[in-house]
């Protein structure tokens, strides 16, 4: 018998497409020309392509994008990522949203989550880890602590760092690439690289009938 998974999802670029849809807004109402290589680069010339000054400034231009009353309407799930969550909670394996973003938004994340995955997510298992929160008083977290707390079997990201950390607590982790420049580099024993979530689907298969 197949046995039941519990499996941790990060949601950026991972379940959803925010960095097309942040870049894209960016480059509407700003005059810019941002592309995905522009993401989590922290260069002088990642800051001329934004038009802003340092790291923590486009930090508060990404929050206030992702707040935008036209963000929920071009927001939209990566392909095939809503067939493969659905089926999953179908076949009765748990899931967890993980994800970097603060508290202070998770009333549009569950709005989010909703609108692209229905009924996939409940908000008890939706779990902010607050990295990149200014507020210095915010309790934070690690995905590696959040996975070990839920005891999940599985976990998948797009961060490199991520998912070599949870990977190394013996948490078995997808490392979801897109061609993302921003995953590139050497993954740790233990992370499976896959860039569809067709292949996603298939490995987790593959997992729950071992």
């Amino acid at each position: 018998m197949p046995q039941k998974l519990r499996i941790g999802l990060d949601i950026d670029d991972t379940l959803l497409n925010s960095v097309d849809t942040v870049t894209g807004m960016n480059n509407e109402l700003y005059g810019t020309t941002l592309t995905r290589d522009d993401w989590f680069n922290v260069t002088p010339e990642a800051f001329v392509h934004w038009q802003l000054k340092d790291g923590p400034a486009i930090s508060d231009r990404v929050h206030e994008l992702i707040m935008h009353k036209d963000y929920m309407s071009r927001v939209a799930a990566i392909k095939d990522a809503k067939e493969v969550l659905e089926r999953l909670v179908v076949e009765g394996h748990e899931l967890f949203a993980v994800t970097s973003r603060p508290d202070y938004i998770r009333g549009q994340t569950v709005q989010e989550l909703e609108l692209c995955f229905p009924r996939v997510f409940k908000d008890e298992t939706l779990f902010m880890i607050n990295a990149f929160s200014a507020d210095p008083a915010v309790a934070r977290a690690t995905k590696y602590d959040v996975a070990h707390q839920l005891e999940l079997t599985h976990f998948i990201d797009d961060l490199l760092l991520h998912a070599n950390a949870v990977s190394d607590g013996g948490i078995k982790t997808i490392l979801f690439s897109d061609n993302y420049l921003w995953n590139q580099g050497a993954e740790h024993e233990g992370v499976v690289r896959l860039g569809s979530w067709k292949d996603i689907g298939a490995y987790l298969d593959g997992e729950a009938n071992r």
